[in-house]
């Protein structure tokens, strides 16, 4: 076999491996590559986590991937079937609210407060402010 044969045939091969699907991964600490830590630390896998919260397998493979950001009512559904604080996730996304920053205590109200003492004008805006949660989907 002579050189230019050889040559060509290299640069061919090189060419084909080059062409060939490799599976893709996400930056470090980037929403996609916490996911799949956490997937994995559970032992799930990508098709038991689309069960869980009711999106096609292919859909969390492009989350992992990077190739797609997910809505803020997929992070809770994540963190929910993976057993974190969506916070741990929103952080990865940059999907950080208000209300993500404290705590929910439903047991217990904060003191010194009544809905008795409140004026009809922060009453409206409380409602306002509940209209918005519950339409937010919080």
């Amino acid at each position: 076999m002579g050189f230019l044969t050889y040559y060509t045939t290299y640069c061919y091969y090189k060419c084909m491996q080059r062409g060939k699907k490799r599976s893709k991964q996400a930056a470090p600490g980037s929403f996609g590559e916490i996911l799949r830590q956490l997937r994995e630390s559970q032992q799930l896998t990508v098709s038991d986590l689309a069960e869980k919260v009711g999106v096609k397998r292919s859909y969390i493979t492009m989350l992992e991937e990077g190739d797609r950001k997910p809505s803020p009512k997929l992070v809770r559904q994540l963190a929910g079937a993976l057993g974190v604080l969506p916070i741990y996730l929103k952080l990865a996304t940059g999907q950080v609210e208000f209300w993500d920053l404290y705590p929910v205590d439903t047991e217990h109200a904060p003191g010194g407060y009544s809905l008795s003492e409140i004026s009809k004008d922060e009453e409206t805006k409380l409602l306002w402010f509940l209209h918005y949660l519950r339409t937010a989907g919080v």
